[in-house]
């Protein structure tokens, strides 16, 4: 098929100057597009033999995979984007943000892409501490591990870039200045590395930030009629993002915390496998940009029952104690928005992930149900 491909293109090139380019620039930026379809579409087709690594990590890019290939045959082309949303507090999103950071910047001798990525700490709860223990871990599965694993892990934190932004404005403005950071290579050793992708820990650090300075300046009336509409922060930020992806090529990956009350239906034994439509607390247009929405919780530990004995309490007080410590969290689709067609895709992704995986967040690291060499 490439082979036909390349002998039409050669038939219909037509050499001419600069100065007869004229109206054909639009046909060329048409072939181009074209050309770029056909290869994904390649590309997706094949994937049953090698699911393209997007992100790193087997679970995660079967799911983002199977979307793709719906937008693919829609004709439609998306820069793959995720969203970790934490439905509650310590639900286990920066721990797989972590881990998706370990799987990006490791060596490829040892499961990494050997690349390089973007870590916007807006909450201010970087943790080198667990960061190290994510990768010793990972290190660990390996029934060979590396005997210098100080020097593999210090050469892989080389390639995290930490920015630690404290306003909504400065946060815009470090999205914008990215590219000529990274095409700099006076000033960090990743010159040489992709871009894997731009964490954020986490988008919604700022929400109740802007929501007040909104208020506010609706309460004052400090904007004039007469004045053209200043675009919201979330626009300029979502506009940020994807002009900054687009140049460097790679994926956003945004954790978020749910911001506003689950509904009492959506309650239950297991509450993220029954929110699965819940509605994105990202403002628009930002809600717009993951393509890929996981929903994070963790798996609630069984109450009491009503009018239970003290004796019978204390029975069960062990296996409860060891199913708090185990800490087993879900990652479940959110399917707001989806249409009826990648729904049926997600269905049929190999593995029984589509919809969800589960994880445990444990001391030295994350560990995820269904990884080799994990359980």
């Amino acid at each position: 098929m490439a082979e036909d491909l390349g002998k039409k293109l050669k038939v219909e090139i037509e050499e001419c100057g600069l100065d007869e380019m004229g109206g054909k620039c639009t046909l060329v930026k048409q072939s181009i597009i074209d050309i770029e379809q056909i290869f994904q579409a390649l590309r997706l087709r094949h994937g049953n033999d090698a699911t393209p690594a997007l992100f790193g990590l087997p679970q995660i890019d079967r799911i983002a995979n199977a979307i793709a290939s719906t937008n693919t045959r829609s004709q439609t082309s998306t820069q793959p984007n995720l969203e970790l949303a934490s439905l509650h507090p310590g639900a286990g999103s920066t721990a797989l943000l972590y881990h998706l950071a370990v799987q990006a910047t490791l060596p490829t001798a040892y499961g990494g892409k050997e690349a390089c990525i973007v870590f916007i700490d807006t909450d201010g709860t970087f943790s080198i501490t667990r960061l190290d223990a994510q990768y010793r871990s990972h290190l660990n599965s390996y029934s060979d591990p590396p005997e210098d694993a100080d020097d593999v892990i210090g050469e892989a934190l080389k390639h995290i870039h930490i920015f630690c932004p404290q306003l909504m404005s400065s946060f815009i403005a470090t999205i914008k200045s990215l590219p000529d950071y990274l095409f700099n290579k006076s000033r960090h050793f990743s010159f040489d590395r992709a871009v894997a992708f731009i964490a954020i820990d986490s988008v919604t650090a700022f929400y109740w930030q802007v929501r007040a300075e909104e208020d506010l300046a609706a309460i004052h009336g400090t904007s004039s009629t007469a004045e053209p509409k200043k675009p919201s922060p979330w626009s300029e930020l979502t506009k940020a993002l994807r002009s900054t992806s687009a140049t460097l090529q790679c994926a956003v990956v945004l954790t978020s915390n749910h911001l506003f009350p689950i509904p009492a239906s959506t309650q239950g034994t297991n509450p993220a496998a029954r929110i699965q439509s819940l509605r994105p607390t990202l403002p628009p247009p930002l809600g717009n940009l993951p393509t890929l929405r996981l929903l994070i919780a963790r798996r609630p530990v069984r109450k009491f029952p009503a009018h239970i004995s003290i004796d019978e309490a204390q029975r069960e007080d062990t296996d409860r104690l060891k199913a708090v410590q185990e800490r087993r969290c879900e990652a479940v689709v959110g399917t707001w928005g989806m249409d009826d067609r990648t729904l049926r895709e997600l269905e049929g992704v190999e593995g029984g992930v589509g919809m969800g995986f589960g994880f445990r967040v444990t001391g030295s690291g994350l560990r995820v149900e269904g990884e080799k060499g994990q359980d």
